[in-house]
């Protein structure tokens, strides 16, 4: 009885050990897959960053503001987000590409915020139609290569297809355009439409 008894306890030991073992390694398995997946770090993501002069819930107010602005030589354009008509000097792929605008604003008596958008969570609103969602994600991503000075393609499909005639206009601009000035001015249009059409 003894030795069955000296059995069976080895038989237990060995198995907790066996088990620890298996365990450990099941574990040091799981945590080597975890760290190969890749993770998308906020410096990666597609961040526009927009030099807001004001905002309005008329577009009267807007609109007359913009009068002003024009009269100093200051370029803007109105965007209106179903809420609010915002008036936006700029835009541009990080927060310093925008000082210098921001500096020439204030010089001029005018106080602005930069903002910070993840512009790809509108192309969510036409998640539902591929063909809407290809389109503008598409734009999307080519618009924020434009900020970045990268070149960029638009797909075949949308050559005899636009899906928005505006919008691809303005990308076929940007793809070409060499005047700094002209290409600043079609890229903040570029978001207008981007913006009003989702």
């Amino acid at each position: 009885m003894a030795k069955k008894y000296n059995l069976d306890v080895i038989s237990i030991v060995m198995s907790l050990i066996i088990g620890v073992f298996i365990g450990y390694i099941i574990s040091t398995k799981v945590k080597d897959d975890e760290m190969l997946e890749p993770v998308l770090g906020e410096e990666n993501l597609e961040y526009f960053y927009l030099l807001q002069v004001a905002k309005f819930d008329n577009p009267e107010g807007a609109t007359n503001y913009q009068k002003v602005l024009k009269t100093k030589s200051l370029d803007s354009v109105i965007v209106y987000d179903r809420v609010y008509y915002y008036i936006y000097g700029g835009i541009g792929s990080s927060e310093e590409g925008l000082s210098d605008l921001k500096s020439k604003f204030y010089l001029l008596g005018y106080e602005t915020i930069i903002k910070k958008e993840y512009l790809i969570d509108k192309a969510n609103s036409v998640i539902e139609s591929n063909e809407l969602y290809g389109f503008y994600t598409e734009c999307i991503h080519n618009l924020y290569k434009s900020l970045n000075n990268e070149s960029f393609v638009i797909s075949d499909i949308y050559f005899v297809n636009p899906i928005n005639i505006e919008l691809f206009t303005q990308l076929s601009i940007l793809l070409n355009i060499k005047n700094t000035d002209l290409k600043q001015k079609a890229e903040l249009q570029a978001y207008k439409i981007i913006i009003e059409s989702l």
